[in-house]
């Protein structure tokens, strides 16, 4: 009874972090100038119009929302922490692959950028990686081998984050296309 609360539970919380994660994204897109482009902060923000750049947008607030629960939910019912980060890896991968995959489908089969669009897939990879998310709560086994991949991919993506924040490689998905240039504007 307690596993079937706990899931319900789960899944209310990550309902919410759909909002949490849109909002802390959208806010991100714009605190890099307003705070004055700190150069020591920029791997938590976007600091140019490159398609690697809004990634951030879904990554840290997803990761953020995925800590915040397991210590929120902790004191409820003792989410496993194997088994918690384990699902958060795949709610974090999952919306990177959403907006990079369906970014360059639409650009490239109909040649056209749209910041509507460009939202709706933003929205749209959130609510896919709370949901794969979810599920993987519910479906995986809590294993170690797991746990150690997810911790993994998880300290892997914020690594990369930070590094190619501070030196893109000079391949299409770190370019600016507005500004013409890639890395730090």
């Amino acid at each position: 009874m307690a596993k079937i609360i706990l899931k319900n539970t789960v899944a209310r919380w990550h309902a919410w972090g759909v909002l949490f994660i849109i909002a802390l994204g959208s806010l991100l897109h714009f605190a890099f100038a307003f705070l004055g482009k700190p150069v020591w902060l920029a791997f938590l923000f976007p600091v140019n119009e490159s398609v690697w750049e809004h990634l951030k947008m879904a990554y840290w607030p997803a990761l953020l929302w995925w800590i915040i629960g397991y210590f929120t939910l902790r004191r409820q019912a003792a989410p496993g922490c194997r088994l918690w980060f384990s699902a958060a890896a795949a709610a974090l991968i999952v919306p990177l692959f959403v907006i990079v995959m369906l970014y360059y489908f639409y650009t490239g089969v109909f040649g056209i950028e749209s910041v509507i669009v460009d939202i709706a897939i933003y929205v749209l990879a959130v609510l896919a990686g709370q949901a794969v998310g979810v599920y993987c709560y519910r479906r995986l086994p809590e294993r170690w081998p797991l746990f150690f991949m997810a911790v993994l991919v998880i300290l892997g993506l914020a690594a990369a984050f930070v590094w190619f924040t501070y030196d893109p490689p000079a391949v299409d998905l770190f370019y600016d296309h507005h500004h013409h240039s890639y890395g730090i504007n």
